[in-house]
């Protein structure tokens, strides 16, 4: 859970209060060094589109550096919804990008509980994924 700076509501450090994007960006961007140093899948959810288009953001940091990406904001005009996945492309191939939104699946009608569904990011984003060297498949 990444929680995009939209989300958090702690004060920022005073020696992150000049970091792009928000005080959180060099938690989570050390917490991405060391998922990609151990050439591990990395599943990031309430990223914020901000922090993919950044100067040094999720686009910089992934590309050109063995690793395949996808990001898919969960919701439309709401920045702090998208969904990240990212492999290692020597440890993986890759085929299919699944979106899943889930919303679309609530029938029309119910009670409180399908209403909340519906207008919730409630988006799913899958690869499928087969390692090189077992050919085990991961989805």
């Amino acid at each position: 859970n990444v929680l995009a700076p939209t989300l958090s509501e702690i004060k920022r450090a005073e020696s992150e209060a000049k970091v792009p994007g928000s005080w959180r960006w060099p938690k989570v961007f050390r917490y991405i060094e060391t998922a990609m140093k151990a050439s591990a899948v990395i599943a990031l959810q309430e990223v914020a589109a901000s922090w993919v288009k950044m100067p040094g953001g999720l686009a910089d940091v992934f590309d050109g550096k063995g690793y395949a990406w996808r990001w898919v904001n969960s919701r439309v005009g709401v920045d702090f919804t998208g969904l990240v996945l990212a492999w290692p492309t020597a440890v993986y191939e890759w085929e299919v990008v699944h979106r899943l939104d889930l919303a679309s699946r609530i029938p029309e009608g119910g009670g409180l509980a399908q209403e909340l569904v519906r207008n919730l990011a409630t988006n799913l984003l899958l690869v499928d994924l087969f390692h090189k060297s077992t050919s085990q498949l991961l989805t």
